[in-house]
């Protein structure tokens, strides 16, 4: 399905793109100062032996490899995380001398508008990691250039299915997938085990039960422990937990025609939930992911890679990880998420680019993760893409909250990257703000949403 409405990522760059031509139509770039006449005057003439010197140095050049630079551009602003890729990068670079690589890492909230921005420079990046589910925006924006077609089968025979899908736009490949981040429960063992609970809640209504059992106040009726939330305003906090509750009770986020389906029944029906428990106290969205790490939450909902905030704030052995509860006559569904690594289409060292991201996603050994897979473990416990990565990686993924996280992976779905699809996340998550702060009924909220989507989406 293709739009003809353009996204807002689009409409940005266009923008861009004229500002910088009306720069140059306003005489913005200045004269040439080499071009005068004095030039020539002042220039001092070769002798034999520096010609000779200059002649020498153009052979030994074509006799070695050519000096190639390439620029990739990510979101590791983070010092430890950008020190960890830079290692990897000065391993690659070390065994091939010739080649270097510049790492441009941008904060993520500013990301979209670095991408944009970079096109109307005169030396974008080469390659870029960014999320998966800008990929429509992307190539509606002319961006990535089609994976080689062995790295595309690579993907579609080794990769788990939601991330495979992940990098996938209208039947071409445009990357390579680093990572899985399934959304699953995660409960508070001691918690679950002080209320009489040996198991965590299997279906919705059961996570509903759970969640006001658990949930205890003080003598003054302050609540001291919720007994399940999610908070505003985030992608992981909101919409992720929203959605794979919305999979695992049948809905979907679209439909096969590409219009917004989340408004279902099964959509309001989760949505009403959430807001009763909210009005009883049980559900708290004006939380923050610290009073979940710190035990004041029982139980949420969450991807994989928040275990690092358990490691740093708790102790993870405390928690667990299970499916997420389902409706009855359902099955346990999951969103996945990744982030991949593109080559710029504007890139004149796209077959150098493409060399390097083999040389990091692709296995060297049969005992050994694959670079990519290693470093997204070291950074925060990210569980890969790849299978050989999960085999070998296998005692890795065995503590506390992680098995489930790796079952997931088999049945975990991607929604399709249609353009627009970041601004109809923001919009969603908007929206069940609305409902959760009862501005809206969970009916008119999930309506509103779904119009405004359903207008990108045409």
């Amino acid at each position: 399905m293709k739009n003809s409405r353009l996204s807002p990522f689009t409409l940005m760059l266009i923008l861009l793109m004229l500002a910088a031509m009306t720069l140059a139509a306003c005489g913005g770039t200045e004269p040439d100062s080499t071009d005068t006449d004095d030039t020539t005057d002042t220039t001092e003439t070769d002798t034999g032996e520096e010609m000779e010197e200059e002649d020498m140095s153009e052979e030994e050049d074509m006799a070695g490899d050519e000096a190639v630079h390439l620029a990739l551009g990510n979101h590791l602003t983070n010092e430890t995380w950008h020190a960890l890729f830079a290692d990897v990068l000065a391993e690659y670079t070390a065994e091939n001398p010739n080649i270097t690589i510049e790492q441009q890492s941008t904060a993520f909230g500013e990301l979209q508008t670095r991408v944009a921005a970079d096109r109307i420079t005169d030396e974008p990046p080469d390659m870029y990691v960014l999320p998966a589910w800008w990929l429509g925006n992307l190539v509606e924006s002319g961006i990535p250039a089609p994976a080689p077609d062995d790295i595309a089968q690579d993907i579609a025979d080794n990769f788990t299915p939601g991330a495979a899908e992940a990098v996938v736009w209208d039947g071409v490949t445009y990357g390579v997938p680093f990572e899985n981040n399934p959304t699953l429960l995660l409960y508070n063992v001691p918690a679950l085990e002080a209320a009489g609970y040996d198991r965590p809640p299997e279906t919705l209504d059961e996570l509903v039960e759970y969640a006001r059992n658990l949930t205890i106040r003080d003598e003054d009726g302050t609540v001291t422990q919720y007994g399940w939330s999610q908070w505003v305003g985030s992608l992981n906090y909101n919409y992720l937990p929203f959605t794979s509750l919305l999979y695992s009770c049948g809905g979907a986020i679209f439909d096969e025609n590409g219009q917004a389906a989340f408004n279902s029944e099964a959509g309001v029906d989760i949505l009403e939930k959430q807001v009763e428990l909210i009005e009883e106290g049980a559900f708290n969205p004006e939380l923050t992911a610290t009073d979940w790490y710190t035990g004041r939450v029982a139980m949420t909902i969450l991807p994989n890679w928040t275990r690092s905030g358990l490691v740093t704030n708790n102790d993870p052995e405390n928690f667990r990880a299970a499916p997420v509860p389902h409706c009855e006559g359902h099955e346990s569904g999951a969103v996945i998420y990744t982030w991949l690594i593109i080559v710029n289409q504007a890139s004149d060292n796209q077959d150098a680019a493409w060399e390097f991201i083999r040389w990091l996603t692709q296995p060297y050994s049969d005992s050994e993760p694959s670079r990519s897979a290693q470093l997204y473990y070291d950074i925060a416990s990210i569980i890969p893409a790849r299978y050989h990565d999960l085999e070998v990686m296998e005692e890795l993924f065995s503590a506390d909250v992680l098995p489930p996280y790796v079952e997931s992976v088999d049945y975990a779905k991607a929604p399709a990257p249609y353009p627009a699809y970041n601004e109809i996340i923001e919009i969603i998550i908007t929206e069940i703000d609305n409902a959760w702060f009862m501005r809206k009924t969970p009916q008119e909220a999930l309506d509103d949403a779904a119009a405004q989507a359903d207008a990108l989406l045409q």
